[in-house]
């Protein structure tokens, strides 16, 4: 157990992730198995060269980790920026939290207006004065009032009951408008009631009965209403947008339908967390290194002229200005070339370390063995559970994961104690090496990157046109955070024409020409 106590003393030096605490959190999996859950496996015997060689890479692991926290991370920077960012907003939370709780006391309100006036029509005239009783036919009426309100209270449920995945900066004009509605069919019905029926203390209650039905079926068609322009009106494509993320150029297309300006940045910002890979700061910086031949580092500054017989005439200090010139346009002509090779040489490194890391992971996966119960224990070998046995056979691959990790600049992103989770819980579920490098040379999109999310995400739009107003052809808006900038811009789809053209089957035949140097 020496390899397991320096794993564990090594993890208190690991650098912490930009929010500040390491914590598990892989992409889409559940916690890490733990000593309720045993996975019995059986780990075969290593040799000493190779423990020995697992203790030299958890030592070069922990240096270089600490070496890495010491230094200036970019991305770590980027960590920084956002928390700051974040604490600068924390402020306007109150405003969402006093729209969400107007929202919520306002829709409970006309819902309740809206289902108790049909009962409170049935029931005021019974306790109030005679009414001539109806018999069967009312019955009826009863039953079929009490589904038609069960069924609006699960439709209004299902529509209205639901948590927003975003909070938009303006209200939603098309619910507001349907609220509306809703209150305004029920004060009318009330009015009507109020004047020609408790006024006059109308007797027929038949009558009675059949104004209740008919504001229960008013209700049921505002809610179809509302089912078409909240849910079903979108969903027909008319308009294509372009979204350009303006830090590395990143764009992708989507289509989109009938939706306001805040709603399709609502929509835009849902499809860049799944679609849109992480950005790195660290890795884009690569290329303004000084050493690959850029302008700013190479430029008229980088010559320096010199008189030897004292104070030049203007005509050859205008010469020896021209040479410089002249001399500097072609060292900026080959900057192409420099920047050329530098990432041909940066892919290469890559490649390189990520075919070691590779070989690495399967020779540590080939020490490792799914222990069955009905084979028996075999003498001399232990039986851990999955946590016990990545830690085991990390240290044997940690050297070259830590090395692939810092030449693509993914270091801030994982901690020593979320890579040996993540390991535990691809043993237990039966993975190979390659699958569980998947998460590091692959790292995926913005969603699947813990590190780079927060609870709670804050975005700014930027828009010369009205938020609520419906997006239309040729308009363009920006979303903010940090330093990352999302450019949409918004394109109609084309109508189309589509016509038929027949073609007689008599006309479809063919012939073949034949000529002296015809190969046929």
């Amino acid at each position: 157990m020496t390899a397991f106590t320096q794993l564990m003393d090594s993890e208190s030096e690991m650098p912490l992730r930009p929010n500040g605490s390491p914590r598990y959190h892989p992409e889409g999996e559940p916690n890490p198995p733990s000593r309720d859950s045993v996975v019995n496996l059986e780990i075969l015997p290593q040799t000493n060269d190779e423990k020995q060689r697992g203790w030299e890479a958890l030592t070069t692991l922990t240096s270089e980790h600490e070496n890495s926290s010491n230094g200036g991370d970019s991305g770590a920077g980027h960590g920084d920026t956002y928390t700051g960012y974040f604490r600068d907003r924390i402020h306007s939370d109150w405003w969402y939290r006093c729209h969400d709780v107007a929202t919520c006391m306002t829709t409970l309100f006309v819902c309740m207006v809206a289902f108790v006036s049909p009962v409170a029509f049935l029931l005021v005239p019974m306790l109030m004065w005679d009414t001539e009783p109806c018999g069967t036919p009312c019955d009826g009426y009863y039953i079929s009032i009490a589904f038609k309100l069960l069924v609006l209270a699960i439709g209004s449920y299902g529509l209205y009951a639901r948590q927003p995945r975003s909070y938009l900066p303006a209200i939603n004009m098309c619910k507001v408008a349907l609220r509306l509605l809703t209150l305004t069919l029920c004060v009318s019905y009330w009015l009507f009631f109020w004047f020609r029926i408790i006024r006059y203390k109308d007797r027929d209650y038949k009558s009675i009965v059949d104004f209740s039905v008919t504001l229960v079926d008013g209700l049921l068609f505002i809610h179809y209403l509302a089912l078409i322009f909240i849910e079903i009106r979108h969903q027909r494509c008319c308009y294509t947008v372009k979204v350009v993320r303006t830090i590395d150029g990143e764009s992708r297309y989507y289509n989109v339908g009938q939706l306001s300006v805040q709603e399709t940045a609502s929509w835009v910002l849902e499809q860049y967390y799944k679609d849109f890979p992480v950005y790195n700061p660290a890795l884009v910086n690569m290329s303004h290194h000084p050493g690959n031949g850029s302008v700013s580092n190479g430029g008229l500054g980088s010559f320096t002229l010199y008189h030897l017989d004292g104070e030049p005439s203007d005509a050859g200090s205008s010469g020896a200005s021209r040479a410089v010139i002249a001399a500097a346009a072609r060292k900026r002509d080959s900057t192409h070339n420099h920047r050329f090779y530098h990432e041909q040489d940066f892919q290469r490194r890559v490649k390189k370390r990520e075919a070691r890391l590779i070989i690495a992971a399967e020779e540590a996966f080939a020490h490792i063995k799914r222990y069955e119960y009905d084979e028996g224990r075999p003498s001399g070998l232990s039986v851990m559970e999955p946590l016990e046995s990545a830690q085991t056979i990390f240290p044997s691959m940690a050297r070259a994961l830590q090395k692939y990790l810092r030449v693509t600049r993914q270091q801030h992103r994982y901690t020593l104690d979320n890579i040996i989770n993540h390991l535990a819980w691809t043993i237990s579920m039966e993975f190979s090496a390659l699958a569980f490098l998947e998460r590091y040379t692959r790292p995926g999109p913005v969603i699947a990157n813990s590190s780079e999310l927060h609870p709670i995400e804050y975005w700014e739009l930027i828009s010369d046109h009205q938020v609520v107003n419906g997006i239309s052809d040729g308009l363009g808006f920006r979303l903010r955070q940090a330093e990352v900038s999302l450019v949409v811009y918004v394109a109609r789809l084309p109508f189309f024409r589509i016509r038929e053209t027949y073609i007689d089957p008599k006309r479809n035949r063919f012939i073949l020409r034949l000529q002296s140097e015809t190969s046929v």
